[in-house]
């Protein structure tokens, strides 16, 4: 397996400098390796529903970021590497506990990366949702960067 591309720490100074507010994300890098990562999002008030249920939104969000996060990874520090395509499954009601995102990357190419991500709730075995999506990295220097 190729070693990763950036490290969680990396990635992590990466995401606050560029992001405003990703510390108020609640997201957690747990894991970040070539191919792969795997992120926590801490469920509070603004990511739970009517009824106890986390929102679509919330859902969606842990998605596209394990996806990005992954691609980070995988190439490096891209950070205008944006999704091109995403699409999510609802597979059951999620009760109102931290959500795991794991992400797959099934190809990364120069131009494009694509993936999947399950995505649980945290102490249960089947997924809440999956996503698949691809992500377009861009070539040449990222503005900003030294060299």
């Amino acid at each position: 397996m190729a070693q990763a591309a950036m490290t969680v720490e990396e990635i992590s100074a990466l995401m606050r400098a560029g992001f405003e507010g990703w510390e108020r994300t609640g997201v957690t890098i747990e894991k970040a390796e070539h191919g792969a990562a795997r992120l926590r999002l801490k469920i509070g008030g603004r990511s739970l529903r009517v009824g106890g249920t986390v929102s679509g939104p919330a859902m969606f969000m842990i998605a596209d970021t394990a996806l990005y996060i992954a691609v980070l990874a995988s190439v490096g520090p891209k950070a205008l590497a944006v999704t091109t395509q995403m699409s999510i499954n609802f597979l059951r009601r999620p009760p109102p506990a931290d959500l795991i995102a794991d992400c797959r990357l099934l190809k990364v190419g120069r131009r494009l990366a694509f993936g999947e991500v399950a995505i649980f709730s945290d102490g249960q075995e089947a997924p809440v949702a999956h996503a698949s999506g691809s992500y377009a990295i861009p070539q040449g220097k990222e503005p900003g960067s030294a060299g």
